[in-house]
Parts: structure tokens; C-alpha cells; sequence
């Protein structure tokens, strides 16, 4: 069950967060391609100054730019996955998320990721569609807001995707009317199981290392669909310039030195 719209924009539309490209020296290419700075991160659930969790829902309102934060004008584009039926809106589901959430627990994780700004809306959504279909498929419950906002490069604009996702895993063989089980710790009892188990696969460095990875190879595929020269690299500027060492190309990996 998917939320999924675009809000109407009169006149172009408002950019902000983008890829820019990193110049090696004066030259912007780097084995043929333009590469492009690559920002993707996951991180947990943040607690506010008083120590308390911040809230789940509060935080959606903020990255789909509802209540308090509905007349910023940088949303490009919105929508969720799996929501439940006893959640009639995405806010619905995070605000039962936040209230029925272990207190030690996290109600959700948030993935940002920088898109290229070179591609159309359309693209872009497209291309973060594709992300979470293969990473959460129909077990994870998400929703996701693709922002634009100037950049220091006056040549892109930053461009960038927030994903909030819940741990609790899915299964078909239950469904809750009540939030207060959908979120409870999974247990067996005599007549039937009860709550959704929390997956511990996100919280394994593989599994970021993994989600780094395939989101700049679906980025880089994009860009070859557009037949643009821009590509992006997953792994830092350090173990870029350790591989093309261990490969003993020294001229190419000199380039790095000045990044």
C-alpha cells in the first residue's frame, strides 16, 4: 500500500541539493568520466538536547514540508511504501511509530542521499523508487521527500533525497487494526504471534557498506541512460587513491593529493 504525489508547481521548479563535480587541479575528468562529489549516509533516530528520542512524526511533517514547515517551497516530490491500513496518512503511521516504539528503541532511520541534479524530476524519483523497492521491498515500511535548494555551485543545484524507514519487519501472515500491536516486540503465544520482529540488518556496517554502494551504481546507471559524462564513486577519496596504487597506475591516483 503506497502514498505517492507530486504537489503542484507553478512556473519552473524550485532546485536545491545537488551533485557537484570534483576538479582534480584544473581538470574536472578523472578516467574519461566528470566525476561528481557523492554524499549518502544512514543514521539512527536522533535524540533532542532534553535526551528524549525526537519525534518520528515531527520529523516527517519537517522532511515532507506538512504543518509547521508547509510554506518552505524546496519539495520536489514525496511518497511512502507499506503503510499499513490502520494509518490512514504517513503522519498517522510515524506519530503511532513514535508513541508505541520501545522507549530504547528507534521508531525509524533515515537515509539522506545526494541525486544528481543534471536529471529531470522524474528521474530522480524514478531513480529513488528503484532504491527502495530493491532495499525494502514489501517488508519495510518508508517514505521518502526529494528536496532542492541553491548550492554553493552556481552551476547545480543540491538536490538530495530523505528516506525514513522503520526496522519492524513485515510478514504476510499478520495484520494488526491497532497500531499499539503493529508496533509491539514480536512474541509467540498460545493461540498467535504477535507483533513484527525488528531487523537487525540495518544496524551492520555491511549492510550501510552494501546500500552506499548500490545506490552509486543505480546512480551511475542513470547517468549512462542520460548518456552523460558525470559518474560518482562509493568509496572515499583515501581508497580511490589506494586502488589505483595497488594497481600501479601513480599518475591517475597523484590526482587525488589535492582533494
Amino acid at each position: 500500500f503506497a502514498y505517492k504525489n507530486h504537489r503542484n508547481h507553478h512556473g519552473p521548479l524550485p532546485v536545491e541539493g545537488s551533485l557537484r563535480s570534483v576538479a582534480f587541479g584544473n581538470n574536472k575528468f578523472f578516467l574519461g568520466y566528470k566525476m561528481a562529489t557523492y554524499s549518502f549516509n544512514i543514521k539512527s533516530q536522533p535524540k533532542t538536547k532534553y535526551g528524549s528520542k525526537l519525534n518520528a512524526a515531527a520529523h516527517f511533517d519537517y522532511i515532507d514540508r506538512d504543518g509547521a514547515y508547509k510554506n518552505r517551497e524546496d519539495l520536489l516530490a514525496y511518497g511512502s511504501g507499506n503503510m499499513p491500513d490502520w494509518a490512514p496518512t504517513p503522519h498517522h503511521y510515524w506519530e503511532a511509530a513514535s508513541l508505541y516504539e520501545r522507549a530504547n528503541g528507534n521508531a525509524y532511520k533515515e537515509i539522506t542521499w545526494a541525486l544528481p541534479s543534471e536529471l529531470p524530476l522524474w528521474a530522480n524519483e524514478s531513480l529513488v523508487q528503484e532504491f527502495c523497492q530493491e532495499t525494502f521491498g514489501e517488508k519495510f515500511t518508508y517514505s521518502y521527500a526529494i528536496h532542492s535548494k541553491d548550492s554553493s555551485d552556481p552551476e547545480h543545484d543540491n538536490v538530495h533525497v530523505h528516506i525514513m524507514f522503520n526496522e519492524r519487519e513485515l510478514t504476510k501472515d499478520r495484520t494488526y487494526d491497532d497500531p499499539k500491536w503493529h508496533f509491539t516486540r514480536y512474541t509467540e503465544t498460545d493461540r498467535f504471534p504477535v507483533g513484527y520482529c525488528k531487523s537487525r540488518e540495518f544496524m551492520q556496517k555491511a549492510t550501510v557498506h552494501k546500500l552506499r554502494e548500490r545506490a552509486a551504481d543505480l546512480t551511475n546507471k542513470y547517468y549512462k541512460d542520460f548518456d552523460m559524462q558525470e559518474r560518482v564513486d562509493h568509496r572515499s577519496f583515501k581508497n580511490q587513491k589506494k586502488a589505483l596504487i595497488e594497481e600501479g597506475r601513480f599518475s591517475e591516483a597523484a590526482k587525488f593529493d589535492n582533494v
